[in-house]
């Protein structure tokens, strides 16, 4: 199960979805050791899957980030994973302290720091201004061209499976390549 920037919750789109083939803006924010990532240190590579938290104290957010690594094993091999959160770095990298012991597990995935929430407005998402609960947890996977060619959303009452469609762009994405 994974979960990611589309219409109705647990929707992907495909590339005749007009923005879902859209090239995106470059970017650069902090991870957690305060170093910069940039978007195009990525391009011409194997593409990046980016997802968007609320953050670590948020349950919907932790199961994706944890599910996202299982996949880590499969379609996201070779396949770099950016976590962007509006949290400050130190909560973040407590989490993933207690979540690698708790679990027995490393992550492998970038943490990036968005507190004045620069980048995920950029596809359109801000939080809600109907309620206090703030913007579902979101994923984009970007192509080795920087294009987004894949999004999905989460819902904000249950974690959503998001089943093959991952599995095919990614396939879709390695069969450009070779």
């Amino acid at each position: 199960m994974l979960l990611a920037v589309g219409g109705a919750a647990g929707q992907t789109l495909s590339p005749s979805q007009g923005h879902a083939t859209r090239q995106v803006a470059e970017f650069t924010l902090p991870d957690v050791e305060g170093r910069p990532v940039s978007l195009s240190s990525f391009q011409g590579k194997s593409g990046v899957l980016i997802a968007f938290v609320k953050g670590t104290w948020c349950p919907h957010c932790t199961d994706l980030i944890l599910q996202l690594q299982t996949l880590k094993e499969t379609d996201l091999v070779r396949i770099p994973v950016l976590v962007v959160s509006p949290e400050p770095a130190s909560q973040t990298i407590g989490w993933v302290k207690k979540a690698e012991a708790d679990r027995g597990i490393r992550l492998t995935h970038r943490f990036v720091v968005d507190s004045a929430l620069r980048f995920a407005p950029r596809y359109g998402l801000t939080r809600e201004i109907s309620g206090t609960q703030g913007r579902p947890p979101n994923i984009v996977l970007l192509d080795p061209t920087g294009r987004q060619v894949w999004s999905w959303t989460e819902g904000h009452d249950k974690i959503l499976a998001i089943g093959p469609s991952l599995h095919a762009r990614i396939e879709e994405i390695r069969a450009k390549r070779h």
